[in-house]
């Protein structure tokens, strides 16, 4: 929305950007601005760079307007095109990654999973104060927390699951590459052992890979 001041009608920065405007473009049509402003939410914050309307205008009509916003936009959909094979790239990446999971007998893997949560369970109280650890076996626990265990220490300690997450961290598609781990995972884990695949879907339908998934309820 256009703000009224003494000098008529002026546009922000943020303004400026919806009308196409790129900071460089600011820079070189437009500064120095028409009047600063204290930044009405935070006053420690860079003060608020108003724009005339009219300036505005008569810059968006000539000719170094266009040829700067042509080549803005050629930039934007090279950058876009770039992060797109990026993006692709790395989906391919997970997508070929092989995983390859034990083969457990029931009793196995089920002592592995209380093993396995009775040992991060164990590092949680070490660095909680006055919390005990109450290690916990095959038969104390009920079939629904058990199935939870396993698919925990399956992911954690079977499929390379940190490796996986470690490969993605801060390249660019990070946030599908994490959800097609996730699917990859579980389906294999399912597919290995298809009694688990009730916890492998209801984990999969969370938002995240629950960290709660091997602890005691």
């Amino acid at each position: 929305m256009t703000i009224l001041t003494h000098l008529g009608p002026v546009l922000t920065r943020a303004e400026l950007s919806t009308r196409g405007w790129t900071r460089s473009m600011v820079i070189e049509l437009l500064d120095p601005p028409d009047q600063r402003k204290p930044n009405p939410f935070y006053r420690s914050s860079t003060p608020m760079y108003l724009y005339r309307l009219e300036r505005v205008e008569q810059a968006e009509a000539g000719a170094e307007f266009a040829r700067l916003s042509r080549r803005a936009r050629l930039r934007s959909a090279q950058a876009k095109a770039t992060a797109q094979r990026r993006r692709d790239a790395l989906l391919a990446e997970v997508r070929s990654a092989s995983i390859t999971l034990p083969s457990l007998t029931r009793a196995e893997l089920a002592e592995a999973a209380v093993r396995h949560r009775n040992k991060r369970e164990e590092q949680r109280c070490y660095l909680v104060p006055d919390r005990h650890f109450e290690p916990a076996t095959v038969d104390d626990i009920d079939p629904v927390t058990l199935a939870r265990w396993q698919v925990d220490y399956l992911r954690r300690r079977q499929t390379g699951y940190d490796q996986l997450m470690s490969a993605v961290t801060g390249r660019v598609g990070r946030a599908d590459a994490t959800r097609a781990i996730r699917a990859k995972l579980y389906n294999a884990i399912a597919t290995a052992y298809p009694s688990l695949r009730r916890e492998c879907d209801r984990q999969l339908r969370l938002p995240d890979i629950p960290d709660h998934a091997s602890r005691a309820h």
